[in-house]
């Protein structure tokens, strides 16, 4: 039409106008895009000081968060701005020990949730600022910065503020419907995320499940460890949630973190939106409360990177800030910046891992961090329980070895266990105890602690007091040393053996004090008949039922004495070889025999 720039006009032909009357609304609202305003795009929580704040404090914050100002704020009031301009000049001065209060801008321009785009633009080049405080109700609730304002009026999220190892633009098409992919979720785990969104909504809380869970619910790999973040009080939601479910909570103050047990032992790992920085290289994190987008830009990989939202308005929605969805489907193993392993070296051996398990390959610039990190010896940086920690996460996958040959492939050993040499024949020692466990469970042998057989297969070089110290500084249990003591023991045992075809029996007057794990390990080391007779009695060993017990023997008119334990080791040694009866009675008859041979009756 002719009308202003704001109007426009429109001829339809041949429609009755009842009909084009009805149709309008439709039309209108999928043509014409509502205005936003400040609520749907400001930053929360915001960054703020106090006016007694140092201005030299006040940098260190802009700094560590990339901010160009932070709003002064008084008992929840806004009561001024401090630029990094400001900042820059006091300190060139010598003022950076004077307080904030000083050098603020009071004269605030301000908006509040309802202001439009349009008119934030108007106030930003009207009074020149590059940030507007939003306050509701006198109470600053967030912040517009010009980065969010391009953000949303060209349709781009804000990559600059995240400086990533990734490009802009997504290679790869967007990812499946994850609302199906939880549909085949078991019941039981679908329920409860529903639950937990609902609880979400109650509270009016943000609501995600994160991590690992939403990485292999993509890849179609079962998971069931639940990592919830919450935009919001994540102790308080953790609390309502299991007195709605009838669990506890257990909660961590300091990490604003809280574990959430149900009563059928399900665990669920509730925290707070947070940002994470590190004091010093490989330190423990410092929290603070923060954004989505910032909990997740503070994760190890971009693999793991990703949530879902739970609330049951947007439930199954796919949070994807840094373009983690195509690594994954490349299979790319890629941190976020630059730095990442420098604050968290325990993210060298995380990498591996997740490299070996998915059959993935460790990005580039990632794998030239990852070797700087390694050259640097950042690992040897960590506490022993921290690296015991990943190591111990390693040998407990499905298939280990990988990922200990990886290491050793880059050389990482030295600054895990110093002791460890390792070299073609710890490899070969390791290989063959994967082999040697896929044997066992096709034959359906009795259950072992793999991860210690595995350890075993890295330490058995050692002598028995450097094992001995590297469990204490493991800190691993009484029973964990023992075993391990036990595998050094085993190879020299067996070199007592006859050098006449062994027997079932022969094995077990020898090896029965050992543990599962230490046989296991021994028949690792041999071939042949050897090996397959060691299988065989571990096979065998723990179906041996003696029926007589010491009564029995009390009975024959044995005194209680060490010559029990001599009879019942015979016996179990003749159940063995298939020449003693499982009856009773037939137990006590080879007892009798045997006492008759011995010259014991």
């Amino acid at each position: 039409g002719g009308g202003h720039r704001k109007a426009g006009a429109a001829s339809l032909k041949g429609q009755p106008l009842e009909a084009v009357m009805a149709r309008l609304p439709s039309v209108l609202s999928s043509k014409i895009r509502p205005l936003f305003t400040a609520r749907q795009i400001m930053s929360q929580p915001v960054k703020t000081v106090t006016p007694e704040t140092l201005i030299q404090d006040a940098g260190k914050v802009m700094l560590r968060y990339g901010h160009s100002g932070l709003p002064v704020v008084e008992n929840g009031v806004v009561v001024g701005i401090i630029s990094r301009r400001d900042v820059d000049l006091a300190e060139r001065h010598g003022l950076g020990h004077a307080p904030v209060k000083g050098y603020m801008k009071r004269k605030v321009v301000t908006i509040s949730p309802d202001t439009t785009l349009p008119e934030i633009q108007q106030l930003m080049v009207r009074h020149d600022v590059g940030r507007l405080p939003v306050v509701e109700n006198g109470q600053l609730i967030g912040i517009v910065s010009r980065t969010d304002l391009l953000r949303w009026l060209h349709g781009t999220d804000d990559f600059k503020r995240f400086e990533t190892l990734f490009p802009i633009q997504c290679s790869l098409p967007g990812p499946p419907d994850v609302k199906s992919l939880l549909l085949n979720l078991p019941g039981n785990i679908y329920r409860l995320l529903r639950q937990i969104g609902g609880q979400g909504d109650e509270l009016e809380y943000s609501v995600f499940v994160v991590g690992g869970f939403v990485r292999d619910l993509l890849l179609g790999v079962p998971n069931c460890d639940l990592d919830i973040v919450v935009e919001g009080d994540g102790i308080k939601f953790a609390e309502r949630l299991a007195g709605k479910l009838g669990g506890y909570t257990r909660p961590h103050e300091q990490f604003k973190t809280a574990l959430v047990i149900l009563p059928d032992g399900l665990k669920i790992d509730v925290a707070t939106a947070r940002i994470e920085y590190y004091e010093y290289p490989a330190a423990l994190p410092t929290v603070e409360v923060s954004s989505l987008k910032q909990d997740l830009y503070r994760r190890d990989f971009t693999i793991n990177a990703m949530a879902v939202q739970l609330n049951l308005h947007s439930f199954g929605k796919l949070i994807d800030y840094f373009c983690c969805y195509s690594d994954l489907k490349e299979g790319l193993v890629r941190v976020l910046h630059n730095f990442s392993f420098v604050e968290d070296p325990t993210r060298i051996i995380r990498a591996l891992r997740f490299e070996q398990r998915y059959g993935f390959s460790i990005e580039e610039q990632t794998l030239a961090l990852l070797q700087k990190a390694v050259r640097e010896r950042r690992l040897a940086q960590l506490s022993d329980a921290r690296l015991w920690d990943e190591l111990f996460l390693v040998l407990k996958e499905d298939e280990p070895a990988r990922v200990l040959c990886r290491m050793g492939e880059l050389g990482i050993w030295d600054q895990i266990v110093p002791q460890i040499q390792w070299d073609e024949n710890t490899e070969k020692v390791v290989l063959n105890v994967e082999s040697l466990l896929k044997e066992l469970e096709q034959k359906g042998l009795p259950h072992v602690e793999r991860w210690l057989v595995y350890f075993m297969a890295l330490v058995h070089k050692l002598e028995e007091v450097q094992v001995e110290e590297l469990g204490k500084r493991f800190s691993l249990r009484k029973k964990e040393i023992n075993v391990l003591r036990k595998v050094l023991e085993a190879p020299e045992v067996l070199k007592s053996l006859p050098a006449s075809e062994p027997t079932l029996g022969r094995l077990h007057k020898l090896l029965h004090e050992f543990p599962a794990e230490a046989i296991l390990f021994a028949a690792a080391s041999f071939t042949g008949k050897l090996r397959e007779l060691l299988l065989d009695y571990l096979a065998r060993r723990d179906r041996v039922e003696l029926v007589v017990d010491g009564l029995d023997l009390r009975q024959l008119g044995l005194p209680p004495g060490p010559l029990y334990g001599e009879i019942f080791l015979e016996l179990e040694a003749a159940l063995l070889e298939g020449k003693a009866g499982r009856k009773k009675e037939e137990q006590i008859n080879f007892v009798q025999e045997w006492l008759r041979r011995k010259g014991r009756v």
